[in-house]
């Protein structure tokens, strides 16, 4: 299934996301859980999960859906976590991951001063 790859779409993937976050950690956009300077969706250590999870001590610095709830990398890039894969979970080789990646971290950046701003 191919994902059209523009802001809006993006952004409500993430508007999905951080509904799920708010259901198992509500102060996941905290200036205490994130650094929103530092956010980069393309790096697991900088992505909104990665910066929620960097004082886990038994956390191995590599993205992993299963913390959310999800199923499937593809369910992670069905909500704004990661960027569109193929069925297999390989990068779909008709995206352009480095600008969704970039997509996808505004619309996270968007949804989190949006909680700081409330």
């Amino acid at each position: 299934m191919e994902m059209e790859m523009d802001a809006k779409d993006v952004a409500n993937r993430v508007a999905k996301g951080a509904k799920r976050y708010d259901q198992q950690k509500p102060d996941w956009w905290s200036t205490k859980n994130i650094d929103i300077e530092s956010l980069h969706q393309g790096h697991p250590r900088a992505d909104v999960v990665g910066q929620n999870r960097k004082n886990e001590a038994d956390w191995n610095g590599q993205f992993d859906y299963s913390v959310l709830g999800l199923g499937s990398i593809q369910e992670a890039a069905a909500e704004g976590f990661y960027f569109t894969v193929d069925e297999d979970g390989f990068t779909d080789s008709k995206s352009d991951t480095v600008k969704e990646n970039e997509l996808l971290t505004e619309a996270w950046r968007q949804e989190i001063l949006a909680r700081r701003r409330s």
